[in-house]
């Protein structure tokens, strides 16, 4: 069997690998989306930024269909490269301080405007 230019060698090889990458990037990726949600007060730019995301994931598509074998690993946003870029930015965000504790939360939810009567109220 021809070794891919990816670690593992076949599709049963590869499924821990690519759950691995899921996880991680879930996590990753999350957190960004997350604080970009409670820090505008608004669901739109994380949603601009998972629509990019998934933009970019078709890129790995143009490259095979022009003839190259890339990994996975590097050229996919779940790879190694785009954890890197996304964790650097958590990473900043980090110790810039963005992620502070509940009082953060609490005014951006005290914002938001009501959708109607809550079923929790009696």
């Amino acid at each position: 069997m021809r070794r891919s230019s990816c670690w593992a060698t076949t599709s049963a090889d590869a499924m821990p690998l690519g759950v691995l990458l899921m996880i991680v990037s879930c996590v990753i990726l999350g957190t960004l989306f997350g604080w970009l949600r409670i820090r505008s007060g608004n669901i739109w730019p994380s949603v601009f930024g998972h629509a990019a995301l998934n933009g970019t994931a078709g890129f790995l598509g143009l490259v095979v269909a022009a003839g190259e074998s890339p990994s996975v690993l590097a050229t996919s946003p779940l790879g190694w490269i785009g954890w890197t870029l996304v964790a650097l930015v958590v990473v900043v965000l980090a110790l810039a301080g963005q992620f502070r504790g509940k009082d953060q939360w609490a005014v951006n939810v005290a914002k938001a405007p009501a959708v109607g009567p809550s079923p929790f109220q009696p």
